[in-house]
Formats: C-alpha cells, sequence, structure tokens
C-alpha cells in the first residue's frame, strides 16, 4: 500500500512541475491568444486541485486506508471529479481550430450567462431584505447589459433572454448542447486512458450528489478504491500532457519533464 502511495506522490510531483513551468512560459506575457488563455486556465485549475490530492495521499501514508478511509476518501475524489471534468473540456476544445474554437467557447459561456440571470435577482432580493430597500434587479442587469450582450437576445432596459447555442455554431450538424456523454464520444478514440473517463466523472459525482440507494459507494473501503483511482490519475496525467501540448511555448525546460512524465506513466493505459 504504501509504495502504491509513493508512486502515485513521484507522478504528482512531476506533473506539478510540468504545470508550473509550463505557466512560468507565460508569465507575464503581454498577449495571449485565446486558445492559449484557454488551456491555461484549464492547466492552472488541474495544478491547483491536484497539489490537494497529493496533500490528501502524503497523509495517507500515514495512516490504515482500512480503518482511516472516510474523511481522506471523499474529498480526493471529489477533487479526482474536478480534475476529470477539466480535462475533458480542455481535450474536448482541442479537437477545434478557429473559428469552432470561439464557437464552441461561446456555447460554455451560456451557463455562466444562465447563472447570472438568475443570480442577480436573488442577490438584489436577499440584499433588500436584509437593508429595507427596495432595489430593482433590472438596475443591477442593465449595469452588467454590456459584458454580456453578445450572449442576449434582449435589449438593454429589458429581462435577459439568453442565446441558444444553435445561434453559435456556423455548423448545424453539432449538436446542440455540449455535454459530458457527447466529450466522452469525441474522446473514445484517442486512447484507452480515456475511454472511461466519463465513466470516471459520473462515479466520483456519486460522493458529491447524495442518494441513500448509493450510500454505500461513499462508504465502501478505501482499499476498494484504489485501482479505480490509479487509473482515474493516469487518465488526468495524460490530458495534462496533451493539453500542455496544444501550447506553442512549451520550450527546452518543459520537455524533460514532460517526457519524465511520459515515462512514469504505464504505457499499456495509453495504448
Amino acid at each position: 500500500m504504501i509504495k502504491t502511495f509513493d508512486v502515485w506522490i513521484q507522478r504528482l510531483d512531476i506533473t506539478y512541475d510540468v504545470l508550473q513551468s509550463v505557466g512560468m512560459q507565460y508569465h507575464r506575457a503581454k498577449k495571449v491568444p485565446q486558445e492559449e488563455f484557454v488551456f491555461l486556465d484549464l492547466l492552472k485549475k488541474i495544478k491547483a486541485n491536484l497539489g490537494t490530492v497529493k496533500d490528501i495521499i502524503v497523509e495517507l501514508e500515514k495512516i490504515d486506508p482500512v480503518t482511516g478511509n472516510f474523511e481522506k476518501k471523499i474529498p480526493l475524489s471529489i477533487l479526482l471529479r474536478s480534475c476529470i471534468a477539466d480535462c475533458m473540456i480542455g481535450l474536448y476544445l482541442g479537437t477545434f481550430k478557429n473559428p469552432e474554437f470561439s464557437e464552441e467557447l461561446d456555447v460554455l459561456n451560456l451557463d455562466f450567462v444562465k447563472y447570472m440571470e438568475s443570480m442577480i435577482p436573488l442577490e438584489v432580493e436577499l440584499w433588500n431584505m436584509l437593508s429595507g430597500e427596495s432595489n430593482d434587479s433590472q438596475i443591477q442587469l442593465d449595469e452588467r447589459y454590456d459584458g454580456f450582450k453578445k450572449w442576449l437576445r434582449s435589449n438593454k432596459g429589458e429581462p435577459w433572454q439568453i442565446k441558444k447555442p444553435a445561434d453559435f455554431r456556423s455548423d448545424a450538424s453539432r449538436t446542440a448542447k455540449i455535454d459530458f456523454p457527447s466529450i466522452h464520444e469525441r474522446l473514445r478514440c484517442k486512447s484507452k486512458a480515456f475511454a472511461y473517463m466519463y465513466n470516471y466523472y459520473r462515479y466520483y459525482s456519486q460522493y458529491e450528489h447524495y442518494t441513500s440507494i448509493g450510500r454505500h459507494v461513499f462508504d465502501s473501503p478505501f482499499e476498494e478504491e484504489i485501482p479505480l483511482m490509479e487509473r482515474a490519475l493516469v487518465s488526468i496525467m495524460h490530458s495534462v500532457l496533451l493539453i500542455a501540448s496544444l501550447l506553442p511555448k512549451i520550450t527546452e525546460e518543459v520537455s524533460p519533464l514532460i517526457d519524465a512524465l511520459n515515462r512514469i506513466i504505464p504505457q499499456e493505459d495509453l495504448s
């Protein structure tokens, strides 16, 4: 068991160094093309989560993975889910070139616009309740309108009417909505490491969304989870390499780290 965790820590250390080095290539960059900063954002998120994954695994070396599983297994599983989600989005976007890349990014942004459209009135309502004031949420919507008008059918001064994915896609044959099953299908052919990424994502979702019938998932012994976590980590690490390879500023300083990570990832999982 300890040997397994030692290997995980070694791989995570190298992955973290790759992510750190990639980020440094873009440090203080004045102009970064849209595609590049999107991939950098995703790698930054993955790096933050993997750093905490490593912290948890270091703690696991100190406890019995059978009796001490619950408090470590649940946050670890949720972090893996977040990493997998970012990997799948990055790899999905990586299959497009402009203008399709920008179109798909706009479709992804629709979810945030929908969030803002629903959140702003609730925020104003809460403020009114706490302050005794009677502010109009339309004022707040109008203040944010210019930053969101690309995704809106409505004019300033009107309730927001949000566009549909089809409004952004020049190719009508592309699916009406980006979802993880469609990403899963697009990535299936890449390698065995991706064949089950969507399954990993759905499995680890059960740690975040409680159901009484599925409580055995998060209550199972940690040792039963180790093979699945191993493969999930391999998929995440390989995804990091592929996303990083989409960035043109991969210099000689980063290449040795990428080569090192390639050497320690089980190649049978990537063929």
